[in-house]
């Protein structure tokens, strides 16, 4: 090689990356510049569709705020009809319950009553049989009194009918050892006076 081939040769390869730079640098910056642009277009339409996000996101809180008030504002006025519904419903449970323990203490009352009114009617009932001969003495005494009837012949009549068997008030004459083997039918003697 000689020596102008090797200049022509160093001049070529000193140029070509110069060229290379020169012509890189044109097609490199119409490529950065669109890459550039692009991007910058893109971040505009993004920049515009976050800015219509964000503004549908405004509204759509905005409306799911009204519609949270609106609820709560219903859920209020039902919780103060829910609670006047609620106090109405106690007192009225109230009123039943008081309505109860009234009849419960009726009820009571009653069961300690009732004992002690069959208890003064068994004794009253008691005391009227107990009385009733004693009543049929002194009206019989009344009547005989006024009439002017004969002490013996009552004594025989009660006598009979003591003695009468079908009215069972004595026992008969062969079960009292006490008694005289006499029948109650023969004629009974009046008992000595002591008056």
């Amino acid at each position: 090689m000689t020596k102008t081939q090797s200049r022509t040769t160093t001049a070529l390869l000193l140029l070509i990356p110069l060229m290379i730079l020169t012509g890189c640098r044109n097609e490199v910056d119409d490529r950065v510049l669109d890459f550039a642009q692009s991007t910058v277009e893109q971040q505009s339409q993004q920049t515009q569709q976050l800015t219509e996000a964000t503004q549908r996101l405004i509204e759509g809180d905005a409306k799911a705020r009204a519609e949270v008030l609106a609820l709560q504002q219903l859920l209020v006025e039902h919780d103060s009809d829910g609670r006047r519904e609620l106090v109405a419903l106690q007192a009225s449970l109230d009123q039943q319950r008081a309505g109860l323990e009234q009849e419960r203490r009726f009820l009571a009352a009653e069961r300690v009553r009732a004992p002690l009114v069959a208890a003064a009617l068994t004794d009253v009932a008691l005391m009227l049989a107990c009385a009733l001969p004693l009543i049929v003495a002194i009206c019989a005494l009344r009547v005989a009194s006024r009439e002017s009837f004969d002490i013996s012949s009552m004594n025989e009549f009660l006598v009979g009918e003591l003695c009468e068997p079908s009215l069972g008030l004595l026992p008969a004459v062969g079960e009292r050892p006490l008694l005289n083997q006499h029948s109650c039918s023969s004629t009974v003697s009046p008992p000595p006076s002591d008056f």
